[in-house]
This record gives C-alpha cells, structure tokens and sequence, in this order.
C-alpha cells in the first residue's frame, strides 16, 4: 500500500469521504461556539432582564450579530494593526484602545440589531453591560502575541 498517494489519485468516494469529513467537522465546530455563545447571552439576557418574545427570535439576534461581528472585528483588527505598525503606541496603549474600539463597535452593533429585532427589547444600559463583557471577552481572547 502506497501511503504517499496523492489527493488527486484517489477514487472519488474517498474523495467524496475527505471532504464530507472535514466539512462536518468544520459546521460542528462553528455549531458548537454558536451554541455556546447563544446559550451565554441568553443566561446574561436572563440575568440583565431582557425582554424577548421567542428562543428563535433570540437564536436569529444571535446569528444576526455573528454576521455583523465579522465587519465589526475586521474594523477593529484593522485599527489595532494601524497602531501597531506605526511603533507610536506602547502595549498598553495598544490593548486599552483595542478594549475602547471594540467596545463602541459592538455597543453600534447591538443598538442596530435592537432597533431591527422588535422582538428583543434591550435597554441602553444593558447594550453598554453587554458590550463591555463582550470587549473584555476580545481583549482576553486575542490571541496576538503579548510582549
């Protein structure tokens, strides 16, 4: 048996077996950080108070902010990478502005996502609570390298 076949060289049902496996490994993995975060916000929903008509429309906030938490990210990241290249910022300069940014943007994204969502009724200083968790959540989960 030769082991160092190449991908091209297999049958298409071991093709067919690679790609499915790696794809529900892909979806599992995304399933599973959705389902936590969702499981997350709705204890912290519970625990501020927030009104909501429905799991779904809960479920369909979460994912809704998913979708808009890629082009928030990338704004921070792309702001963050700005004051890391311009060598006029220490360390912490970097980490309390990368924690402000992110702060503001997610407090944007969760004031737009309540005005479409009419079902979830957050108030202002729940959008504020929520977004600085979520903040310190990015700043502690960043995985740059810390000098």
């Amino acid at each position: 048996m030769d082991n160092k076949k190449s991908f091209k060289e297999e049958s298409w049902g071991t093709k067919f077996l690679v790609i499915a496996t790696i794809t529900l490994l892909i979806a599992g993995a995304i399933a599973i950080v959705i389902a936590a975060f969702y499981f997350g916000i709705l204890g912290l929903f519970r625990l501020l108070g927030v009104e909501y008509t429905s799991l779904w429309s809960l479920l369909w906030f979460v994912l809704a902010y998913f979708l808009f938490a890629i082009i928030g990210d990338l704004f921070v990241k792309i702001c963050v990478t700005f004051m890391n290249t311009s060598k006029k910022w220490s360390h912490a300069q970097v980490a309390i502005h990368f924690l402000l940014i992110s702060f503001f943007v997610n407090w944007a994204m969760i004031s737009i996502l309540d005005e479409l969502f009419r079902s979830i009724k957050l108030m202002v200083h729940t959008e504020v609570i929520l977004s600085l968790i979520i903040a310190f959540l990015d700043l502690a989960t960043d995985t740059k390298s810390k000098k």
